[in-house]
């Protein structure tokens, strides 16, 4: 049997151990011949063999040495980010005084939520509830082919597939798609209308000493409106009020209106949804505007929305009005958004 260095070690230890066992008792017998010193001899080499055979055992105990695999391995990275995304999420499951789908409790992100495609499907099923954005869409080039005979193909807007490679014009390529009005119009009310998927809830003070119309905070919104909106109505007034959202602008607690206690992203923060009722005749209403310079429809969507934040006792205060959109492509067409808002306006009643 072939014995290892740990094993030639141990035995090496315990033959001297032994032999010196061996020594001393021959010293001893020596010296005295004694029966008292022969018991002394005898017990102190017993002893020792004993403790050998301790420090044998406890090497076969001894935990065992791993390679260290903590400096960034993959499964730690991992999850540690899905911790800090489910600390992410955990932060905005807070009260809310109106009914919200899940992927809108956190800020808008377009990795977490254009790219999920769950949550994408939801974002074209909300567009396409209402019949006036069905019927000036459905003419448009779609990315997905119908199930019917006949169907066209599917279309792409990448401006890399502009052309084919024999240098002609892709006669399936199309700057924008029916599928960019149903996502901009689906994720730009979500984030005019509720401030955690808008990421502004944090620009509203609870107790503001001075009006909001400056607060940087609302910059990002920007990516949503089109560069001459914003250099009109954000750059040329020199503050963010002309934004259809429904911000506390002067301070005063939106003229005097008594709301719950003060509760972070609780107090004084209105939430809104859309507002539909076709027995009241509330319905969303699209007028189509034309085509701009690249073909583009510019559409023109009226849509009834309801605002609700808690009051005294948690009793709800609603509002209600019409946040009206206008639709147009970008021309930046590496932008993520092939849509952006070239207009947009708050009526509240």
């Amino acid at each position: 049997m072939m014995m290892n260095n740990n094993d030639e070690h141990l035995k090496k230890i315990f033959e001297t151990a032994t032999q010196k066992v061996d020594e001393t008792i021959n010293e001893s017998q020596k010296e005295s011949k004694g029966p008292s010193r022969k018991v002394v001899s005898i017990t102190i080499g017993i002893m020792l063999i004993f403790g050998i055979l301790l420090y044998i055992g406890s090497i076969g105990l001894r935990s065992q040495k791993f390679e260290d695999k903590t400096d960034n391995p993959d499964w730690v990275e991992s999850q540690v980010e899905k911790e800090k995304a489910q600390e992410e999420i955990s932060m905005w499951q807070f009260e809310y005084p109106v009914k919200l789908p899940d992927w809108s409790k956190q800020p808008y992100n377009v990795k977490k939520i254009i790219e999920d495609e769950k949550v994408y499907d939801e974002l074209i099923k909300f567009a396409n509830q209402f019949p006036d954005i069905m019927t000036h869409t459905a003419w448009m080039p779609s990315s997905t082919q119908g199930d019917w005979e006949g169907a066209p193909p599917a279309f792409t807007n990448n401006v890399y597939e502009q052309y084919l490679e024999n240098g002609e014009v892709n006669p399936h390529y199309s700057y924008v798609l029916k599928e960019d009005y149903l996502i901009a119009y689906s994720t730009y009310v979500q984030r005019l209308l509720n401030p955690t998927f808008g990421d502004w809830i944090f620009a509203q003070r609870y107790e503001p000493v001075k009006p909001l119309k400056d607060n940087s905070t609302f910059e990002v919104l920007k990516d949503m409106f089109s560069n001459e909106w914003w250099n009109d109505n954000i750059h040329t007034n020199q503050d963010y009020s002309a934004l259809p959202i429904m911000v506390d602008w002067e301070g005063d607690n939106f003229g005097g209106l008594e709301f719950a206690e003060r509760i972070p992203s609780r107090y004084g923060t209105f939430f809104g949804v859309v507002d539909v009722d076709e027995e009241s005749e509330k319905i969303v209403i699209v007028d189509s505007l034309g085509q701009d310079n690249r073909g583009a429809e510019m559409l023109k969507i009226n849509t009834p929305v309801k605002y609700v934040a808690f009051g005294v006792n948690d009793n709800p205060i609603e509002l209600h009005g019409n946040l009206v959109i206008t639709l147009g492509s970008n021309p930046n067409s590496s932008s993520i958004n092939r849509i952006i808002i070239i207009n947009a306006e708050l009526v509240l009643k």
